[in-house]
């Protein structure tokens, strides 16, 4: 049953739960892998890299490739490579490890196979918030310049993301610009920021301004 199609039975007032039913079976076929994928998230979040890793890499290892999956675990190897070495906020940037190189190169790989995927799915899921991933990590390690590029990206198809991850990526694209002193786009971009719901938008925002003088300079 399409997701059309359930619409109208339940304009009609019947068959609300055949209506559900198509809705649950449409989540599923998007990710069917969501039970296990959850899980890993939630023991990537308490810091139980190999155990996450442990449920991840049994799905991406066979075919066909699951988007989520692989998504789900590059940031895992990320976050595991960032604990072991994580970055001095204000220090010169350093080369990228290779745990953390090999992490980011799996969720950009990842990211290049979306004009594969069912754009349903796309919009169900959010799966362009994959480039404000790899942006947000690209400024964990100090590489303001890198980080833009993948946060431009998903900038470009914010229509397909979520209202919170919208907020998130702004905020992020926002301070790539203030890192590189760009003072007016880093403005533009916490205005937007503020608009979509931000709470940092305004404090950002006057920290760019106290940069205009400097931006000719800068840039």
């Amino acid at each position: 049953m399409s997701a059309r199609l359930c619409v109208k039975i339940a304009a009609a007032g019947a068959m609300l739960l055949a209506c559900a039913a198509a809705t649950r079976t449409e989540a599923a076929a998007c990710d069917p892998q969501a039970s296990v994928l959850n899980q890993a998230e939630h023991l990537n979040k308490q810091g139980q890299y190999d155990a996450a890793l442990a449920l991840v890499t049994p799905i991406t290892a066979r075919p066909p490739a699951d988007f989520r999956a692989s998504y789900v675990e590059g940031m895992i190897r990320f976050d595991k490579a960032n604990a072991a070495d994580p970055y001095v906020y204000g220090k010169p940037a350093q080369p990228l490890s290779p745990p953390l190189n090999d992490a980011l190169q799996l969720l950009i790989k990842t990211a290049a196979t979306l004009p594969q995927q069912d754009p349903a799915c796309v919009r169900q899921s959010t799966l362009y918030d994959i480039y404000n991933t790899i942006g947000a990590y690209y400024l964990l390690r100090g590489y303001p310049k890198d980080a833009q590029v993948y946060l431009q990206r998903g900038y470009d198809h914010q229509g397909e993301l979520s209202p919170v991850s919208r907020k998130r990526l702004l905020n992020n694209l926002g301070q790539a610009y203030l890192l590189q002193f760009r003072a007016d786009d880093a403005i533009r971009t916490f205005t937007e920021a503020k608009a979509a719901g931000s709470t940092v938008a305004d404090t950002q925002i006057g920290r760019a301004r106290l940069l205009q003088p400097f931006k000719l300079k800068a840039q």
